[in-house]
């Protein structure tokens, strides 16, 4: 199935590299139409996310600075233009 719509899927992975893993494959396995895109948001300050790696053309994944939750859920998402 194939449609206009656009989806983009935003992670904040605040030491959650084994969900963060688990929660792309899933969306990787499950997603039927190829709109879509997965950006997933890295602390610089999170150590448990450094060796963290995903080499598929849906993720981008976007290293930062985060304030505080809602600044992790809504960091990176100025990079992302025309997604729905």
């Amino acid at each position: 199935m194939s449609s206009n719509l656009r989806i983009l899927f935003h992670l904040p992975t605040r030491s959650r590299k084994d969900s963060a893993r688990t929660a792309i494959q899933n969306i990787l396995d499950n997603v039927q139409d190829n709109n879509y895109l997965i950006l997933v948001s890295l602390d610089w300050d999170d150590t448990t996310m450094h060796e963290f790696k995903f080499l598929h053309p849906k993720v981008l994944i976007h290293w930062g600075v985060s304030n505080n939750k809602i600044h992790a859920c809504n960091r990176s998402i100025h990079l992302i233009k025309d997604w729905d």
